[in-house]
């Protein structure tokens, strides 16, 4: 488990899973929360769960006993000649956090420009919906966030933590603070807010209020 994202992290599978954390801040007990729907897909989600099990990762900073949201990335693909699957880890998906926060990074691919630019989940902008995420991450030595999860949510049923993960996938830093500091292994904490913002009309357009 090295310190450095994979070359094309788009190329693994993306798992959008709720876990357990145990006693030693490692994940447990991780299951999708989504409806798994065909044959293939089923067994494939029970290959990825079963290696999960064996494999525990760090979610870094949860308290023991939490069930959080988080996304893990896995290389997935069939086998030869064998209707199974066979996962590996991409390399740097999983590190621990150690150091102090990040506070002042330099943003290469910044998430909150994405979050203002992000699809707002449907229920929450057909409600008008307000919303509050913070998320944690750990930095990589190339400036990738990875071992992303949600320690807030508010509501926790209209999608804003799966927008927030999403985006903190693209967000990019470089490998150095303002301050000259490394940033490989330090957790990043962020919190994203969005001003749900209810039409006077059905017909008026939707005017999405974002606070980065």
């Amino acid at each position: 488990m090295g310190a450095s994202p994979p070359d094309d992290p788009r190329g693994a599978s993306q798992l959008r899973l709720k876990c357990t954390v145990n006693d030693k801040g490692l994940s447990s007990n991780c299951r999708f929360y989504q409806p798994i729907v065909g044959d293939s897909e089923r067994l494939k989600a029970g290959t990825e769960l079963g290696w999960l099990d064996a494999h525990p990762f760090p979610i870094s900073g949860a308290a023991p006993g939490a069930e959080v949201k988080v996304l893990v990335r896995l290389n997935v693909k069939p086998a030869e000649g064998a209707k199974r699957f066979e996962v590996t880890a991409p390399e740097g998906a999983f590190i621990s956090a150690s150091g102090p926060p990040i506070e002042n990074p330099v943003w290469i691919h910044n998430p909150h420009d994405s979050w203002a630019d992000a699809h707002i989940p449907e229920r929450a902008a057909r409600l008008g919906q307000a919303g509050e995420v913070t998320a944690r991450c750990v930095a990589t030595a190339a400036g990738a966030l990875v071992g992303c999860w949600i320690e807030k949510e508010n509501p926790a049923d209209q999608d804003f933590g799966e927008t927030v993960l999403n985006i903190l996938q693209a967000a990019r830093m470089q490998p150095l603070t303002t301050s000259g500091a490394p940033v490989a292994g330090r957790p990043y904490i962020q919190t994203f807010r969005y001003k749900g913002w209810r039409p006077p009309n059905r017909s008026a357009a939707f005017s999405p209020k974002w606070e980065r």
